[in-house]
């Protein structure tokens, strides 16, 4: 599984073989860059498979380039194959695995067969139930509990940050607007990510990394709760059904999204942020409760830069009447002019 090969990675416990010095039973994957990480947290292109006999590698393959369609299936395929694209193969260590002959027949007796419901893309999902001899329903009970989790932190941006976060192109200096708003901060703006396996999450994240750089990234559940505050301040958002399969397919969509990323869109606030994704993952539709809120917040909180800034207003006025909540934004507007010098009569046409 994802999160436990980045734990094994970390012990050196992922080594690089040739097809020849395949055993049967052994955990293999093929990566496209070797083990670098990419900027995201994990390499660019991954799969997970089974070894069976004479160097071939037993795998769960997914036909589709749709998540509400794809279909996933067991195939054995060749060692070539299973590299195709200019990858390379790896052997690893998956902790309290079974004996490699048990994790084998288990690989083989599925071969050919079609897998139900939404299935993790690389297949770790697969040959996790391989090596531990359970059905992942039982693995999610038994080991991983916090797996499929929405867990949120609180962060704190400044006022410059802010701004990028709303698409609001900056003309003076990060600094400079910074200074405008002594000790500005968001105590009420909220992160979100879905808890996977080995402590990881994987998580939409924005601000201050570049405008090819907003994508889904995968980190340690200690570096997501302390992202963009070091407080660690944060918790759970609870669900009506918290059913072992719901989290099963919530992880799933998590990983389809990663492994798939440059269909998922750009950040933007109003419609695909850090909730949206989360939402996505754990119910099947996007939706954000506290873009509202924020922009509310966002727009007291600034309320204070001086009038060389005022286009920084007319974005937000602007970031108000684009939300999908058409009776909230004559509430917006009226309490942006109650705390600027704005006009949004004269902006909103």
């Amino acid at each position: 599984m994802l999160g436990i090969f980045l734990q094994e990675l970390s012990r050196g416990a992922v080594r690089k073989v040739h097809a020849a010095d395949l055993r049967r039973g052994q955990v293999a994957l093929s990566l496209r860059n070797g083990v670098d990480l990419n900027k995201n947290g994990l390499p660019q292109d991954i799969q997970f498979g089974i070894v069976s006999e004479k160097g071939r590698i037993i795998c769960q393959c997914c036909s589709g380039s749709e998540i509400e369609t794809a279909l996933f299936r067991v195939r054995e395929l060749s060692a070539e194959a299973f590299m195709h694209g200019g990858r390379e193969l790896y052997v690893m260590n998956f902790p309290d695995a079974r004996d490699e002959e048990e994790v084998y027949r288990c690989a083989a007796q599925r071969t050919g067969k079609t897998l139900e419901d939404l299935r993790s893309f690389p297949g770790d999902d697969f040959v996790a139930e391989c090596v531990w001899g359970q059905s992942m329903e039982e693995l999610f009970e038994e080991r991983f509990p916090q797996i499929g989790r929405h867990w949120v932190t609180k962060i704190e941006l400044k006022p410059s940050e802010i701004l990028e976060w709303l698409g609001v192109s900056l003309e003076k200096p990060a600094a400079l607007i910074d200074a405008c708003v002594p000790d500005c901060f968001l105590p009420d703006l909220t992160h979100h990510g879905i808890v996977i396996e080995g402590e990881q999450v994987i998580h939409f994240s924005s601000c201050r990394l570049g405008k090819d750089e907003c994508r889904i990234k995968v980190d340690s559940k200690r570096d997501f709760m302390s992202w963009k505050s070091g407080k660690s301040d944060g918790g759970q958002v609870a669900y009506a059904n918290e059913s072992v399969r719901d989290r099963m397919l919530c992880r799933n969509r998590a990983v389809w999204v990663f492994s798939h990323a440059t269909q998922w869109g750009k950040y933007n606030l109003q419609s695909n942020n850090c909730e949206h994704f989360c939402r996505y993952c754990r119910v099947g539709v996007r939706g954000s409760r506290q873009v509202i809120g924020q922009l509310v917040a966002i727009a007291g909180q600034l309320a204070n830069i001086p009038s060389p800034y005022q286009k920084i207003f007319m974005g937000l006025a602007r970031a108000g009447e684009k939300i999908n909540a058409p009776n909230r934004i004559p509430v917006i507007l009226e309490l942006i002019d109650s705390l600027t010098t704005l006009n949004t009569n004269n902006i909103i046409q």
